[in-house]
């Protein structure tokens, strides 16, 4: 599976009509400090009723990859200070519930299009648990929600 593929399951995912969804959004202006800092996906709902609700996107589609980044915890700030939900997407089996930071949520692609499953992990009692269907080609996702 590769970045590519997610992206687009991931853009599926989100109405036109209902969100504006932004690929490789650039969180500064400028140059300096964080001036280039991106966020893979970032996905904002159009309608108050719905909070504006304001979901970031990580994809690791490699092992090596998501250790990195747990090793460098300061590189998540930029997306969890514009955003009111943050989630790692990976394959499914990438990573474990059980490994992720309190501060995010994690999206595991299915491959077996006849099955949703929900990953748990840590202490979610406060925090929302979702399933959500992609369109196109029976990709299915499972969300752990932790709402940041």
């Amino acid at each position: 599976m590769t970045t590519r593929q997610v992206l687009d399951a991931l853009a599926r995912r989100h109405d036109p009509d209902a969100w504006a969804y932004f690929e490789e959004l650039r969180l500064g202006t400028g140059y300096g400090e964080d001036a280039e800092q991106r966020i893979d996906a970032f996905a904002l709902h159009l309608w108050a009723s719905k909070g504006h609700r304001r979901v970031a996107y990580e994809v690791k589609v490699s092992r090596a990859d998501y250790l990195h980044e747990l090793g460098v915890p300061t590189k998540r700030r930029g997306a969890l200070r514009v955003s009111n939900e943050f989630y790692f997407v990976t394959p499914l089996g990438l990573i474990h519930s059980a490994e992720l930071p309190l501060d995010a949520g994690l999206v595991k692609q299915l491959h077996d299009a006849r099955r949703r499953e929900l990953h748990g992990g840590g202490d979610l009692s406060h925090r929302p648990q979702l399933g959500v269907e992609l369109g196109g080609a029976g990709a299915q996702l499972g969300l752990v929600g932790r709402a940041a």
